[in-house]
């Protein structure tokens, strides 16, 4: 199996969680402010590729079966991280990273459907397994009663949103894969995202949010005036970490997804690479964030890795 590649998706995973929740708290602000967090770490991994395409001495032209699916995941990015992010700020950080890990399971549906992949009947219990173990994990996390109030019909229109236009990206990746042999690849995440730059820049726009960029936070005297509790500025030095941690992040799991959607079944990606970056995050929770697990999470952190070991084999 590929090891090293799984390695990859599942850490670029988790630091993304990581560095999406870093985000969240410089963009709480303004509403915009997450748009224009997309937008940026999205023209960030868009010049990294452009810049591989020139390195390697690679042209710009791809074909319609890269273009299109690029499109689709470049949009779908875009509305999905836009919206994740607002959901950050209005519910759970848990339950909401549960959710968007659990979206690209819905590969393996889009698959069986669209490309006429199979399951056998091994696959088709660990899948229902795993599902049970993030069941498990999401609600055997000890939450404050602060945590569930935030879970009002706010963030269950945008999680629901963003679980939605996220399930799409990896099949877009998945098709592009299958309908050029594997080929293309740095076309295909060029475009993918520009699509996106292009989308997050529109959301920007049409939210109202270019008469409230400022490059830093005033910390002069005389500027603090400007500083207020209900301050609409958005602060572009703030979100710039967090833009090119999640950049980074993105575009490794993206070509380590691309790569690995081309070795092995769905039916076998999208379980161990989704359930082990939960498990993961999990474990990180508990040891760095002194998040509270019941014994059933342990239990569902167990069956999970042994989930994981039976697809592997």
């Amino acid at each position: 199996m590929p090891v090293l590649l799984f390695i990859l998706v599942i850490a670029s995973s988790v630091f993304t969680s990581i560095f999406y929740k870093a985000g969240s708290s410089a963009t709480s602000s303004n509403r915009s402010a997450p748009a224009l967090l997309c937008t940026v770490y999205m023209l960030f991994a868009t010049l990294y590729f452009l810049a591989a395409i020139f390195i390697t001495g690679d042209t710009l032209a791809a074909s319609a079966a890269t273009v299109l699916p690029a499109a689709m995941c470049g949009t779908s990015l875009a509305l999905a991280a836009y919206f994740y992010l607002i959901s950050l700020e209005t519910g759970p950080f848990t339950t909401s990273v549960v959710l968007l890990n659990f979206s690209s399971i819905m590969t393996v549906f889009y698959s069986m459907i669209f490309f006429n992949e199979t399951m056998d009947i091994v696959q088709c219990i660990c899948l229902a397994i795993m599902c049970i173990c993030i069941y498990v994990l999401t609600v055997s996390k000890d939450v404050s009663k602060k945590a569930v109030k935030k879970a009002n019909l706010k963030w269950i229109v945008f999680i629901f949103l963003s679980f939605v236009t996220n399930s799409l990206i990896q099949f877009g990746i998945r098709m592009q894969t299958i309908k050029t042999g594997n080929t293309e690849k740095l076309q295909m995440f060029f475009y993918y995202f520009l699509f996106a730059f292009l989308t997050g820049a529109v959301i920007f726009l049409v939210t109202g949010g270019a008469r409230y960029v400022r490059w830093k936070r005033p910390v002069s005297a005389e500027d603090a005036s400007e500083d207020k509790p209900d301050d609409k500025n958005i602060y572009l030095l703030s979100l710039l970490p967090a833009a090119f941690g999640l950049s980074v992040m993105l575009s490794l799991n993206a070509l380590g997804s691309s790569y690995l959607s081309k070795m092995i079944p769905s039916a076998v990606q999208y379980p161990v690479t989704s359930g082990l970056s939960l498990i993961i995050s999990t474990v990180v929770g508990r040891i760095f964030y002194k998040e509270k697990l019941k014994p059933a999470a342990y239990a569902a952190i167990g069956v999970g890795i042994a989930v994981v070991a039976i697809l592997n084999i």
